[in-house]
């Protein structure tokens, strides 16, 4: 495929020329009502960091639960309140998604979505790769 603005040849990240589709958005009732019934600390969770009209998407796991002050406490990424929001950084930044198919492949695969098109695989950081491969054991046992 080559750029109509460059005139550069160039070749989707993935290797194919299939697009990927862009996992979907999880509101905030659908992360409240996941949390309240699977969450437990220990458990693997996704992050997506939405800025501008990029989305990227972050293996984490829980390492406190709260009900009564109604918080969540990753390992990398800090706090967030049961529906999902960072109370850490600028608002909107990070968000909690429930993990679906979709958006633990996305995690684990670390893909990149710009404006909606998939863009680059970026480099999992080693606690990502652990639990991928986590992810990964548990999806084969349950096969």
């Amino acid at each position: 495929m080559t750029s109509e603005r460059t005139g550069i040849a160039m070749r989707p990240a993935s290797g194919t020329t299939q697009p990927v589709p862009e996992p979907g958005l999880s509101s905030a009732e659908q992360v409240e009502v996941w949390v309240r019934r699977e969450a437990a600390a220990g458990q693997i969770v996704v992050v997506m960091q939405w800025q501008r009209k990029v989305r990227e998407f972050f293996l984490d796991e829980i390492a406190n639960l709260n009900f009564h002050t109604r918080r969540l406490t990753l390992t990398r990424y800090g706090r967030f309140d049961l529906e999902g929001r960072s109370m850490d950084v600028p608002r909107n930044a990070l968000m909690l998604c429930v993990p679906t198919a979709d958006v633990l492949d996305a995690a684990a695969t670390g893909r990149t979505w710009l404006d909606g098109r998939f863009m680059y695989r970026r480099e999992l950081s080693p606690q990502e790769r652990r639990l991928a491969g986590l992810i990964v054991g548990a999806t084969s046992v349950q096969r």
